[in-house]
């Protein structure tokens, strides 16, 4: 359990940072969003399932919302 809001407080605070400092309007809060629910949803299963699961887990998760970010950027610099 601390281990989950460790990870949820650990997100909440990186979102946040990235939202103010690099990202805004719509796409900036739909990738904090989405971010967020991954995050929650990974701690949730790297409870219910062995750690090296969890590990394998972590790597496309990150680079999967890394990617959306880079997008979202990408398209509302796009359309400014």
């Amino acid at each position: 359990m601390k281990k989950i809001k460790l990870m949820i407080w650990c997100s909440l605070v990186v979102n946040l940072v990235a939202f103010f400092v690099l990202w805004g309007g719509v796409i900036g809060v739909a990738t904090m969003t989405y971010t967020f629910i991954v995050i929650v949803l990974f701690a949730y299963l790297s409870n219910k399932v062995d750690k090296f699961t969890s590990k394998a887990l972590c790597f496309p998760v990150f680079i999967c919302s890394l990617a959306i970010k880079v997008l979202g950027n990408m398209y509302l610099q796009k359309t400014n």
